[in-house]
């Protein structure tokens, strides 16, 4: 069976034995003009081809901010709720221990302790000068305000660690507020009031949703590779679509899916866009080059695809055709036509009238 790919002619010609039909035919001008048969020199284009994935968004790890606590202390309230966007520096939990009292201490008697042997090395160093003291006297005073000065730098950041800048005046606080340090949207909150928390436990996370990838997975390892480095197009549901572009490709097949995974960098995320949300990305693979033709030129039989070639003045010679790519009524395809021209408009009458003359 014969049929023209066109919309708009839908015939279709049966023949009862299994080659009917000559591989040319020689047409009148008249013929020509009755079928409405009209030719056009054929052309090569450069094509971008494009393939469609589905996956899902991610918040990258290096957008992530894990909360945690040096010490061990108890949740004596929390300030904010899972799902809220939070800025830097404000109060995600206030928390108390005897430890934080007793590191404001430490560091406390210790800066006395300094104050002494900065007043002691000072005094060994005039007495040094005038030949009044033992130089194991002056050593021993000048190590111990070293000493000294060392363990008050270390406790000083302590106090940092947990939260607590030291000041010039005594004062000693027994709560101190767990603040974010930057800004973004809080979720895993892990904490209750009232609640222990130990040592590097995560208080919670907070994301930085002004930076995006998308997760896309490839079934076909051909095109794995190829795909490093090219520009994609992220679409959600909704048909709010962002650029990116491949950053990644994962070496080895997924155990879990058996297949390839890709990492899209998104510019300018949609606001509403979600961790986890589903999306589809066109993403750009090899440009190829091939010929654009109309789709009208073309006619199929038994699942093969020909347009004619204009030989001879009014001679047509039906040529196999390869598609590469379709685009409404544009087509690209593989096929041996240089310099030369084809039938563009009544390729099926053409193909009818060969028949005919087969028969």
């Amino acid at each position: 069976m014969f049929s023209q790919c066109s919309d708009n002619q839908n015939t279709s010609v049966e023949s009862e034995t299994a080659v009917v039909v000559a591989n040319s035919i020689t047409l009148t001008t008249d013929q020509i003009k009755q079928l409405g048969i009209k030719t056009q020199s054929v052309k090569t284009d450069t094509i971008s081809t494009t393939i469609t994935l589905t996956g899902n968004l991610i918040c990258p790890t290096s957008s992530q901010t894990m909360i945690t606590y040096p010490i061990s202390v108890q949740v004596e309230k929390i300030w904010v709720e899972p799902g809220q966007l939070v800025r830097a520096g404000q109060i995600i939990a206030s928390v108390s221990d005897l430890a934080i009292v007793q590191l404001q201490e430490d560091y406390w008697n210790t800066k006395s302790e300094l104050q002494w042997a900065e007043s002691e090395w000072n005094r060994q160093q005039k007495l040094k000068q005038e030949n009044a003291t033992s130089e194991k006297s002056w050593i021993e005073s000048k190590v111990k305000w070293e000493q000294t000065q060392s363990k008050l730098n270390a406790q000083s950041e302590r106090l940092k660690l947990i939260g607590i800048a030291p000041g010039s005046r005594m004062e000693i606080q027994s709560t101190v507020n767990i603040k974010a340090p930057n800004s973004g949207q809080l979720t895993e909150l892990n904490i209750a009031q009232g609640q222990r928390i130990q040592p590097g436990e995560s208080i919670c996370r907070i994301l930085n949703l002004n930076r995006m990838w998308a997760e896309i997975a490839l079934f076909d390892n051909q095109n794995a590779q190829s795909i490093l480095g090219n520009n994609a197009e992220v679409e959600d549901a909704a048909h709010n679509k962002a650029i990116g572009k491949i950053i990644q490709v994962d070496g080895q097949v997924s155990p879990m899916d058996h297949a390839i995974h890709a990492w899209i960098e998104i510019q300018n995320p949609n606001k509403n866009w979600k961790p986890g949300q589903a999306i589809t990305a066109h993403v750009a693979a090899e440009s190829i080059k091939a010929i654009q033709i109309p789709k009208s030129a073309v006619v199929n039989f038994e699942n093969k695809d020909y347009v004619f070639q204009v030989k001879n003045g009014n001679n047509f010679m039906l040529i196999e055709i390869q598609k590469v790519h379709e685009d409404g009524n544009t087509i690209w395809i593989n096929a041996p036509l240089v310099d030369t021209s084809i039938i563009t408009e009544g390729s099926y009458y053409a193909l009818q009238a060969m028949k005919n003359q087969g028969d």
